[in-house]
């Protein structure tokens, strides 16, 4: 059978509405809207009460189904009946004293307050307890949280430090802070950006630009910002990071004009544009004002530059050493 669907409404007895007239109590010829009332001697008794040579009114009718309907729509209305000393319970039953819930321990549980009787009652849950979650039993057996009180879990889970995080599909982070971290820096700071740091390995979510080839699968994000444009790595599986070790970067041309025909990715060898220096000298027909062109193919002088000259194997402005990272 199909679940039932409830009636969309304030579920009331059959006949509720019914005058005197028309609905009595069973076996008499007054009419009662309780249950005690209703629930005599007669009703238990049933038609038995009826004769072979009597014929039952309709009054006697309405009161056997608004009897049954009546306790029905009691059920509805408090969801678990109220404890009644003479009500006979199982093992199982449950049952509400004083606005606390119950569950019956034994069977043929008869006359035992729950209240007071922990033997044959255990309690579910106490009206208190409902008012006050540091009352509240919690069971941190899975949640991995020290609290075992439902106030106590709460306070911790303010600190989301301590909620549990699984990172096996995104390696984000162990905790929900460290993984909501990741990705709000994620959300700032695209894959493929380029930064100086000032450590020497990197950090979280970084990897050193060192030209590396990595894997396509862990990276997809930083592959799919990059591809292949530093490297191919193995062709399938692999791709690889610009190497800017010792480099210094320069803004792609992208049309400009001022480094024509420069392609993005790509590296310059260092080089002195073609210039001259104008200098004096003397001979033996006396002083001469003349230049000495400097570049490709151009012949050094002997002799010695005036001042405290920083030469060595390359040309390079000032600068600080730090480790260029890429983000992931």
């Amino acid at each position: 059978m199909t679940k039932i669907a409830r009636y969309d409404g304030n579920y009331l007895a059959f006949a509720s509405s019914s005058t005197s007239a028309f609905r009595t109590v069973f076996g008499d010829t007054t009419q009662s809207n309780t249950l005690d009332a209703n629930m005599i001697t007669d009703y238990f008794l049933g038609w038995e009460k009826v004769t072979n040579a009597d014929i039952p009114p309709r009054e006697w009718f309405n009161a056997v189904a608004y009897t049954i309907s009546h306790t029905l729509a009691y059920t509805h209305q408090m969801g678990v009946a109220e404890w009644n000393t003479s009500q006979e319970y199982y093992t199982g039953a449950l049952t509400t004293y004083s606005g606390s819930l119950y569950i019956s321990q034994s069977d043929t549980n008869t006359g035992n307050n729950p209240s007071t009787d922990t033997v044959n009652w255990e309690v579910v849950a106490l009206i208190s307890d409902l008012e006050n979650a540091s009352s509240i039993i919690y069971d941190n057996v899975t949640s991995g949280l020290a609290s075992t009180t439902v106030q106590g879990a709460i306070d911790e889970l303010r600190d989301s430090d301590n909620i549990l995080y699984d990172d096996s599909l995104t390696s984000l982070g162990a905790d929900v802070q460290a993984a909501i971290d990741a990705l709000y820096i994620a959300s700032v700071i695209p894959s493929g950006a380029v930064q100086n740091f000032a450590m020497v390995t990197a950090p979280t979510g970084w990897l050193g630009a060192d030209g590396s080839d990595i894997s396509r699968a862990t990276y997809s994000g930083l592959f799919s910002a990059i591809g292949t444009t530093f490297g191919s790595g193995d062709g399938s599986l692999t791709f690889g990071l610009p190497d800017l070790r010792g480099e210094f970067i320069r803004g792609y041309d992208n049309g400009r004009g001022v480094d024509t025909g420069r392609v993005f990715g790509s590296s310059q060898e260092q080089q002195l544009e073609d210039h001259q220096h104008g200098f004096l000298y003397r001979d033996d027909y006396g002083r001469h004002d003349d230049n000495i062109a400097f570049g490709p193919g151009s012949t050094s002088l002997g002799g010695s530059v005036g001042g405290s000259a920083k030469v060595g194997t390359e040309t390079r402005p000032r600068n600080i050493a730090m480790l260029t990272c890429i983000k992931t």
